[in-house]
């Protein structure tokens, strides 16, 4: 149970935790904002009604995402409302003149973080990549769209070695309009692997929209549209998991009114409740509205409730709980902060950066189809869909068929690097053991490696702050640990007794090893050479570039034994450098180049690719690497916490991956950093092979600030707000039906399947 100081931040509502599958309490607004937002979206991001449809009938505008109503920047591509930075930089003429890519993408931001709920974000927050109004009364299709969150990487991770498999949702839409005076009726169906409990949950939902942004429907004008939707959650046995609704309407008098009811039950009887009844201006400007929340309390097993009253103007949202404590914030823009979530990359003359990641494929078994997507990072289908070495799969978009590769382990190679050891000061740093991540730091200060706490399952993988102040030593030179910012193990054991500050720490960066790839797939077997500490002797290995499988003396594949899920052997030495390190096994990690191995029964340490018919593998682009020196000056919020910090950022082809961390205080997990556009001032980035490229930010949002509350002393909360009266409809869900079976995938992460 949080506790009611940890509420009166602005944040996020229902906090889904994807690990643990647990709901968080909701903070407070935020749900408002959830509901309320609706109806901003339909402004913000659509501008009418009218949209792409067959024959004459055309679809109305749905909201591309939960966002604040008026707040929004979501149409232009210089940013009405970005903050201006002064000069540019002296050569954006170059690459953001008009005309180039870089000058024409846009930056969508909105106020406030969107993860308002998971489970209505896995919805909405995802239905502008469905493309939905290019299929109007064309039937149930199929998209393929990226898992909400995907940004909200870990600063640290619980293994020894990058985890990173794109995973992606499918989701199944059919929209439909009799006439254009009639509701347009838009069915989904979302499979979400990791529902309240864990469990694996279909998603149904029902919308009904009556008018779009600026329509105007049996005679009332509605500048925000007028909808209903209700959605259902259950898990493969049917039962019900949760029951959701949500309304945008009038409420007389010019207003609009917002309503949101959610229920929960997951097993052991943990639920969670949420109402909110918003009444706004017509432009959204002024409101107020009535919140409540209700939690199970894990120490009592009772319900925790509590109801709060929200008053906003154009200046200040004003919260008071049900101790009628005040909180302020400000809507003033320059007071918010930034939170990245998406930056595009661009080379030096504009154009975008394009690599060949992947691409969807589809593979039948049991008279069933199923869709899913392979690329670099390994493979993805649906849960429950099990694919194996030797399986036919076809090309979504150019029809060919191609054989599965897969193997049950995955070597990388490591290429030497350095880094000074201040530029690890306050890094988070990790040592797996038995189920619990240690957390520690380099404390430039005292000079001592100091511990942060521990994290595992029981802490909901957050770290408490047991053993804080704790300082963490090496027994050996194989003693280190996993550095999330760095992408790398660091072997801290080899810094010995005696450094600081200015020691310079050998480590290495990784590639993954695959066939396809001709800057790091030998051209023939490699002997590799391990020194085991347990036995003290150096142990043979051989990869096959046949097998794709690291082998031992006698030629059996190495794999996890009875009773082990995962194996990891690292430094593995090449034969022609095994006799400098005989002597010294720990100078291994100083080499260099060296590899390592995992394998296991997870598709992070697996290896999959794909061979096309005449034998050939297919190759995938790796992401672009960039080794990051942070600078204040790149920081859109001026934040100097990480100013000579050095950082790993990788570029996918879709976003550059930054590091995120768990912000204790604000009880929510932020980037690390956030970034100017490069033609604001913010940096120019440098791959391992010295190409550069620039910087822009295309999504993200923005955090209110906490002020004084005698500043809104005007501004007065309403608390004859009452309940909503909307209820969860099961006949609506019920209209939805089962999910459907033989659809066609025709939209991939935003693209149309060609």
């Amino acid at each position: 149970m949080r506790t009611k100081q940890s509420k009166l931040h602005l944040k996020t509502a229902v906090t889904f935790n994807r690990r643990s599958g647990k709901a968080g309490i909701l903070p407070l607004l935020a749900l408002m904002i959830a509901s309320l937002v609706l109806a901003g979206m339909l402004a913000g991001c659509s501008g009418g009604s009218s949209g792409s449809g067959t024959g004459t009938v055309s679809a109305l505008s749905l909201p591309n995402r939960v966002e604040l109503s008026g707040s929004s920047d979501d149409s232009s591509s210089s940013g009405a409302f970005l903050r201006s930075f002064g000069a540019a930089a002296a050569d954006a003429d170059t690459y953001n003149a008009s005309g180039t890519d870089y000058n024409a993408a846009e930056s969508h931001v909105w106020v406030d973080d969107t993860n308002a709920l998971d489970m209505v974000n896995d919805i909405l927050g995802v239905i502008k990549d469905t493309a939905y109004d290019q299929f109007l009364n064309e039937g149930p299709y199929l998209a393929l769209v990226k898992q909400v969150g995907d940004e909200q990487t870990s600063q640290t991770g619980s293994s020894g070695t990058s985890t990173t498999t794109e995973q992606l949702m499918e989701m199944v839409v059919d929209v439909s309009r009799a006439s254009n005076s009639d509701p347009m009726i838009v069915k989904i169906w979302v499979n979400e692997d990791d529902g309240p409990g864990g469990q694996s949950m279909l998603i149904r939902g029902y919308f009904t929209v009556w008018a779009g942004a600026g329509d105007t429907y049996e005679g009332v004008y509605y500048p925000y549209g007028k909808l209903e939707a209700h959605f259902k959650g259950t898990d493969s046995s049917g039962t019900d998991l949760f029951h959701m609704a949500m309304s945008i309407g009038a409420a007389g008098d010019g207003k609009i009114q917002i309503q949101h009811v959610e229920d929960s039950v997951e097993g052991g009887g943990f639920e969670w409740h949420n109402k909110v009844n918003a009444i706004a201006s017509s432009d959204m400007s002024s409101g107020n509205a009535y919140v409540y929340e209700a939690e199970t309390d894990w120490e009592t097993s009772g319900l925790d409730e509590e109801t709060y009253y929200i008053a906003y103007n154009e200046d200040y949202f004003k919260v008071q709980d049900e101790d009628d404590n005040i909180t302020v914030y400000s809507r003033d823009r320059d007071d918010m902060t930034y939170m990245i979530h998406r930056y595009q990359l661009f080379n030096t003359d504009g154009s975008a950066v394009e690599l060949s990641s992947g691409f969807p494929v589809k593979f039948e078994s049991g008279g069933s189809v199923y869709h899913g997507y392979i690329g670099y990072y390994g493979m993805w289908m649906p849960e429950g869909v099990s694919v194996s070495d030797g399986d036919q799969l076809v090309g979504e978009e150019n029809g060919n068929t191609y054989t599965l590769i897969k193997k049950g382990g995955k070597l990388k190679k490591h290429t030497k690097a350095t880094i000074t050891l201040s530029k690890l000061d306050g890094i988070e740093m990790s040592k797996w053991n038995d189920g619990t991540d240690t957390v520690f730091t380099y404390d430039a200060d005292s000079n001592r490696f100091v511990q942060l706490g521990i994290r595992s399952e029981d802490t909901n993988w957050q770290v408490v702050e047991t053993g804080a102040g704790t300082e963490i030593t090496f027994d050996n030179d194989w003693d280190g640990a996993w550095c999330e910012s760095l992408q790398a193990w660091l072997p801290l054991g080899t810094l010995g007794s005696s450094f600081n500050g200015d020691t310079i720490l050998t480590y290495h960066k990784e590639t993954t090893v695959m066939p396809g790839d001709e800057n790091v797939f030998p051209s023939s077997d490699l002997t590799l050479h391990y020194f085991d500490p347990n036995s003290n002797q150096w142990i043979p290995y051989t990869y096959s570039v046949d097998d794709l499988m690291l082998e031992d003396a006698v030629g059996n594949p190495v794999v996890p034994g009875a009773g082990s899920q995962s194996l990891f052997i690292m430094p593995l030495v090449l034969d022609t450098d095994y006799s400098t390190v005989t002597t010294d096994p720990g100078s291994a990690f100083t080499l260099d180049t060296y590899y390592s191995w995992s394998a296991g029964s997870e598709e992070w340490n697996q290896l999959s690719v794909l061979q096309d018919a005449d034998g050939d593998y297919v190759s995938f682009d790796a992401p672009l690497h960039f080794t990051y020196t942070h600078q204040t000056a790149y920081d859109i919020n001026g934040d100097s916490s990480n100013d000579g910090k050095i950082f790993s950022l990788e570029y996918d082809g879709f976003s550059l991956q930054v590091p995120w961390a768990f912000d204790e205080t604000e009880d929510q997990w932020r980037p690390l950093f956030n970034l100017k556009n490069s033609s604001d001032g913010g940096p120019t980035l440098t791959d391992d092979n010295d190409n550069e490229y620039v910087v822009k930010m295309i999504e993200a949002s923005l955090i209110m600030t906490e002020v004084d509350s005698s500043l809104a002393s005007d501004l007065t909360i309403d608390d004859t707000v009452a309940e909503p009266t909307l209820e969860y409809d099961a006949t609506k869900t019920a209209l939805v039906g089962d999910k459907p079976t033989d659809v066609e995938l025709k939209v991939i992460k935003g693209e149309l399947v060609e």
